[in-house]
């Protein structure tokens, strides 16, 4: 039930978040056919199956409590794999692949088109109040996030669009952190932690440009 759950949560985000995670998936699966030996005893979808920032506290503690000695197909962790096993993981590798193109053939999503009407209505409300036009905009996939970066740059609203997420470390996030880094280096602000100075880096930047 946890596997269906993250899935189409997944697939609610975006169907590029729910391709990505289901190649992740077949391509563990491949890797441990190809190996022979199942290298994690919990089958179906684990822990590396997804980018560090997109499980939540919850759905992290269901997958590492839902270890268990054997999986679906048979043989725990470190066992070598049966014919039989090795078949239907080869099965299971090809249904997650055809899954995974069929989401990709969908390179619109409605909530992307909508949110730039939103985004519309509410900058010209903004405008009109005298107030900052400036959006915040939660997603929870990484690739998510970068299909709405892609759309909104598309749409022109690309110039102060700033990405924030667990890694920060894109191209755009490296520039505003270098310059960020050069404009303060006299200063008493940069602590030495690079996780925690990227995150100033950002916020000061959509703060101040975005």
């Amino acid at each position: 039930h946890l596997i269906a759950l993250i899935l189409r949560k997944r697939l609610g985000s975006s169907t590029y978040a729910v391709s990505s995670t289901l190649e992740r998936i077949a391509d563990r699966l491949a890797a441990e056919v190809a190996g022979g030996v199942r290298r994690d005893s919990r089958g179906g979808v684990i822990l590396a199956d997804f980018a560090e920032d997109e499980l939540t506290e919850e759905e992290l503690e269901s997958l590492e409590e839902g270890a268990s000695p054997k999986t679906e197909f048979g043989p725990g962790a470190g066992q070598k794999l049966d014919s039989a096993t090795v078949d239907a993981m080869r099965a299971e590798v090809d249904e997650l692949r055809s899954y995974a193109e069929l989401a990709r053939s969908i390179t619109v999503n409605q909530k992307a088109v909508k949110l730039n009407e939103a985004l519309d209505k509410g900058f010209e409300r903004l405008k009109e109040i005298g107030a900052p036009q400036k959006a915040i905009i939660f997603t929870d996939s990484t690739k998510t996030q970068e299909y709405i970066a892609r759309t909104l740059t598309e749409a022109g609203r690309g110039e102060g669009l700033v990405l924030f997420n667990g890694t920060n470390n894109s191209t755009a996030a490296n520039e505003i952190y270098r310059d960020w880094l050069e404009a303060n280096k006299d200063g008493d602000v940069i602590t030495g932690i690079p996780a925690a100075d990227r995150r100033k880096a950002l916020v000061d930047y959509f703060r101040d440009q975005g």
